[in-house]
């Protein structure tokens, strides 16, 4: 009985001719039990007979002289029968065994129809291979590779310090050791001079009591009673002048432990400088207070001047500027040194995640965020129509930005001058703007928040002036800093960056006057340093690695070079309000 519906394509290299009376090659169906081929006299004749009747017959439609036959395909369940139609339930081929048993009432498909599917299933994953898995494999390889080389160039810079360490700790020891030699042999010609001293002493002693003895010896023999009696008064009167208590002085004997020769003991001790820097320390007093300041580290960058400086964990940073094409990891230890570099240019920089960064470029609406790994990028916010101008994350993840609209300090009346605080998630939660009616700022620079959720903001009013605007979380003005007339500098008050430790101390960088500018949470003076006196000078970017470790990008010093430094300098902030 033949199915209605249900065709397949033939499977065989060439058409094949009817099975039955072998000269038809107008071949229409074909026996699913005899697994014969039918014309269409033989198939009549095919379902009427008595032991074929009740065979199944599917008929084959279209012209059997452009259908593409193939080889013959062995069903994998039934290795003697052939593949004749794609099972749709069980997504299988299968022959005419699977059909009458195992797959009975499902719903087959001719394999044509299949091909042409899976033809366009298998072009769409190609070219989801070709498009979007091999781009992204070979993205992840070449951050591999790059984590290889960044790892390599770690774990060489590591190794370099541990050796210079070592070659440190070995001239300390040397240093040490030498200097408790020559502090034995000073010990030494010490003793020996009072030993010899009393050496003599006693000689002297002795030659006086042997004159005495002599004498006595003299007269006894001589048995004269005059003689006798005048030697016992003078020599009773020489022996009670010879001081017979002398005897051999106390002299402390010296000693050796082996925590002498301890490297850390060492260090403290021998105080040849370890500062490869030849930095001095440099105490400042304002109101009192006294802070020493010392530089404990300084590179040489190819930048007119750093415009940002962002603290990484483990002694590294991310420095930038607006006026290079690149952005530098630097690594400090005893000292600074370049790690690596990616080709961004950046305004300012603040760490998102361990291997991305947020970056603002000049006069771009975009804030982009950057693989540290292989330096590409996309973007993360846009702020257009205003342009950001600094970038900071607290501690909750979220994240200020201030943004002006108009370049530098072109600005309408109505141009908008504000700090933004998003979430996390990209999401405003408040805007800083206006107190009232009255605007808050004038060019809102750099930022940051401390630990009260003070905004801590440089307001600048002009190229080389500015002011220091301090907000609440609630964006109500808490005061405004515009530098003191107690420091040695120019009347303008030039600050650049600003950063807060851990008790919501206030350190503005003031560029043109070289000078640190040191805040309480309240806004009054701590103290301030005076740059130049550590051989800094325009003191630019500011990030603050540790209560006592603050890293200071700088700019170029017109009359020296056309290139800018990095510092780090290490201060005893932590104890200046104890």
């Amino acid at each position: 009985m033949a199915k209605s519906n249900r065709c397949i394509s033939s499977l065989i290299e060439s058409p094949p001719v009817c099975s039955l009376c072998e000269t038809s090659v107008s071949v229409h169906s074909r026996c699913l039990e005899c697994q014969e081929f039918l014309c269409e006299n033989c198939r009549k004749v095919h379902s009427k007979g008595k032991a074929t009747k009740a065979h199944i017959i599917i008929q084959i439609y279209g012209n059997r002289d452009v259908l593409p036959f193939t080889k013959f395909i062995k069903c994998t369940d039934h290795e003697k029968s052939d593949v004749i139609m794609y099972c749709k339930n069980c997504e299988n081929l299968v022959c005419s065994e699977c059909i009458a048993v195992t797959h009975s009432g499902h719903l087959f498909q001719q394999i044509d129809s299949v091909y042409n599917v899976k033809v366009e299933e298998l072009e769409m994953r190609l070219a989801g291979i070709e498009n979007d898995s091999l781009k992204e494999i070979s993205l992840h390889i070449k951050r591999t590779k790059f984590k290889k080389r960044h790892k390599k160039s770690e774990i060489e810079f590591l190794k370099e310090r541990i050796i210079q360490l070592t070659e440190v700790q070995k001239k300390v020891l040397e240093k040490r050791r030498d200097w408790l030699l020559n502090d034995l042999d000073d010990h030494f010609n010490k003793s020996e001079k009072i030993l010899n001293k009393t050496e003599m002493d006693l000689n002297l002693i002795k030659t006086e009591f042997k004159d005495c003895q002599q004498i006595i010896y003299k007269t006894l023999s001589s048995c004269e009673r005059i003689g006798v009696i005048r030697t016992a008064n003078s020599t009773k009167e020489k022996l009670d002048k010879i001081d017979v208590s002398k005897g051999v002085p106390a002299i402390e004997s010296p000693s050796f432990e082996k925590s002498d020769l301890d490297p850390d003991i060492c260090l403290g001790v021998v105080s040849f400088s370890l500062n490869t820097n030849g930095g001095d320390t440099v105490s400042e007093t304002t109101n009192g207070v006294k802070v020493e300041t010392s530089v404990a580290g300084v590179l040489d960058t190819d930048f007119r001047f750093i415009s940002s400086v962002c603290q990484l964990s483990g002694g590294y940073s991310w420095t930038g500027s607006s006026s290079g094409e690149t952005i530098m990891l630097v690594h400090h230890n005893d000292d600074l040194q370049k790690v690596s570099e990616l080709n961004v240019t950046a305004d300012d920089i603040a760490h998102l995640a361990a291997d991305n960064i947020l970056v603002t470029c000049p006069d771009d609406p975009i804030i982009q965020i950057v693989s540290t790994i292989d330096g590409s990028s996309q973007t993360f916010l846009d702020v257009s129509p205003l342009y950001p101008t600094g970038i900071h994350i607290n501690g909750n993840k979220d994240i200020l930005v201030s943004m002006v609209e108009g370049h530098r300090y072109s600005f309408k009346v109505d141009s908008q001058r504000k700090v933004v605080r998003y979430s996390s998630d990209k999401n405003i939660k408040s805007e800083y703007q206006f107190a009232g009616t009255k605007r808050l700022f004038t060019y809102p620079y750099k930022l940051c928040e401390n630990t009260n959720s003070d905004v801590c903001v440089v307001d600048k009013s002009g190229a080389f002036n500015g002011r220091l605007v301090i907000l609440d979380q609630s964006g109500n003005l808490r005061f405004t800093y515009n530098g003191t007339s107690s420091v040695d500098q120019k009347p303008i008050f030039d600050p650049r960056d600003v950063v807060c430790d851990s008790l919501g101390r206030v350190i503005i960088s003031d560029c043109g006057n070289h000078t640190l500018h040191i805040l309480d949470h309240d806004g009054d003076i701590i103290c301030h340093i005076n740059t130049v006196k550590l051989g800094i000078k325009y003191p630019w970017s500011l990030s603050l690695e540790s209560y006592v470790k603050l890293w200071i990008g700088c700019k170029a010093e017109p009359e020296k070079s056309d290139t800018a430094k990095l510092y780090v300098i290490e201060t005893d902030i932590d104890q200046m309000c104890a």
